[in-house]
């Protein structure tokens, strides 16, 4: 019938409509085209293959649209048009995103996520309807490093660093892997992902800088303390700390915070202005080091996610 609702993937002549809609939905000013525009110089940076752009649609008139945009480590971003907007069937944008996230999973996706505002209880409801449970509540934190980093403390003298350039990705998925036991941070998502996926994820967080990949270990023991890796961001002047995690045995022994103050130090000789990191809410262990270490809060989001089906993480 002419006026069945059609869930689908926006077919060439329709993705001009379907970007605009995703931005602002129906509203037709100078601030939505603006933010049409914005949204299409972002896309024409990325692989056309890499970007899933799909609407629900009576005929001619969209009535929601959604987009996922796979990233390296078989992760996507999921976004959808603003639920204030003119025009937008919530219904349908239900219906819409639970489809298309269906469908990246089935096409090899380990994780579609979807980032809201803290504030925003709308938009969370309509993810959790679609499928997409909560994950955590993210904390962007942000230190300055215009001031001097802090220096090396004389108990980490005992540590031994080495950097990418001195173990393999075997290794260090060991090392990650070990330090997921019992971690705070976004326990979800503990073995959801392959590691090589893990891996390849962080490397491609920005630009991989193999000199400040470290895995640190107490003299030569063995097994490995724990590792920190971080990349520089492509678009500002900032550092990111991609991951960070310590064994249980080695944790409350001061390693985090050894590993945070080189990661400073040579941010800084890299000519970073910043150094930056995400940690989940829950996690006060790692809240409360980088507050010492004058980390402080930028913003907040909630992290929504759907995970491949049979992938789902083991209980405890």
């Amino acid at each position: 019938m002419d006026d069945e609702v059609r869930v689908e993937a926006v077919g060439r002549r329709g993705k001009a409509r379907a970007i605009r809609f995703l931005a602002a939905g129906a509203r037709d000013d100078w601030t939505a085209r603006r933010q049409a525009d914005t949204m299409r110089d972002i896309l024409r940076r990325r692989d056309a293959s890499a970007v899933n752009l799909w609407w629900a649609r009576r005929r001619r008139v969209a009535l929601a649209s959604a987009m996922v945009v796979e990233s390296p480590g078989r992760t996507g971003m999921l976004f959808c048009c603003p639920l204030e907007a003119p025009g937008v069937d919530r219904a349908w944008l239900v219906k819409l995103v639970r489809a298309i996230s269906l469908d990246a999973v089935g096409r090899g996706i380990s994780v579609v996520q979807a980032l809201v505002a803290p504030n925003d209880r709308a938009q969370s409801q309509m993810l959790l309807e679609a499928g997409l449970r909560q994950l955590a509540k993210l904390l962007y934190l942000r230190r300055n490093l215009s001031a001097r980093a802090p220096h090396a403390r004389p108990e980490d003298g005992g540590l031994l660093w080495r950097n990418a350039a001195q173990f393999d990705e075997t290794e260090l998925g060991d090392v990650i892997t070990a330090t997921y036991i019992d971690s705070l941070d976004c326990p979800m998502l503990r073995g959801v992902r392959r590691m090589p996926d893990v891996i390849h994820g962080h490397k491609q967080a920005g630009a991989f800088r193999p000199e400040a990949w470290w895995i640190v270990s107490r003299g030569r023991a063995v097994p490995a303390a724990g590792c920190i890796l971080v990349n520089d961001s492509v678009t500002t002047r900032c550092a990111e700390v991609v991951y960070l995690g310590v064994t249980p045995e080695y944790r409350g022994q001061g390693i985090a915070s050894a590993m945070l103050r080189r990661a400073m130090v040579q941010a800084r000789e890299r000519g970073r202005e910043a150094l930056s990191v995400a940690v989940d809410s829950r996690n006060t262990y790692a809240l409360k080091l980088y507050t010492e270490l004058g980390f402080a809060r930028t913003r907040c989001r909630l992290a929504h996610v759907m995970l491949a089906r049979g992938r789902e993480p083991h209980r405890r």
